[in-house]
């Protein structure tokens, strides 16, 4: 019997599924028991002041002035103090800050707004597409099962 063969194929799709959501829920452990992050923060301010932190691909909810502006992503409404000239609401941003524990606010060390994220999500799509609409060149259904072509 070989990973490959159709014997038992049943049990392995299962098998792949299992480990699939078993990485997922690691993955929200890990995420949600983050003792370093935006929560742990919020959590325990003053033990946590002056700590890094940082938030990959939020989106920018509010704009709050030309040095103020408030991210969301897995965590909802993150303060953010650092320049705001170059950003409008909607926007994909990382911040790289720190927190400070006395108004309870990330300070941007550095930050970068995702000009060309909504590109990335339509090339993605546009893939996606492409992959689908191919299928059906290489592939067929003999016998309830999917085969080559050819």
């Amino acid at each position: 019997m070989t990973v490959f063969s159709d014997r038992f194929r049943l049990r392995k799709a299962a098998a792949c599924v299992a480990v699939m959501v078993l990485l997922g829920l690691q993955y929200g452990r890990a995420v949600m028991g983050n003792d370093r992050g935006w929560r742990a923060c919020l959590a325990s301010p003053a033990s946590h002041d002056g700590d890094e932190v940082i938030f990959t691909t939020y989106t920018v909810t509010h704009i709050d002035g030309p040095d103020r502006f408030e991210i969301s992503g897995v965590v909802s409404g993150v303060p953010v103090e650092g320049d705001a000239s170059g950003i409008a609401l909607g926007d994909r941003v990382s911040v790289k800050g720190h927190f400070r524990a006395s108004d309870r606010v990330v300070v941007s060390a550095r930050q970068q707004v995702h000009t060309l994220w909504p590109w990335k999500v339509g090339l993605g799509l546009l893939g996606l597409a492409a992959a689908v609409l191919a299928a059906p060149l290489g592939f067929t259904i003999r016998d309830g099962r999917v085969v080559e072509r050819g």
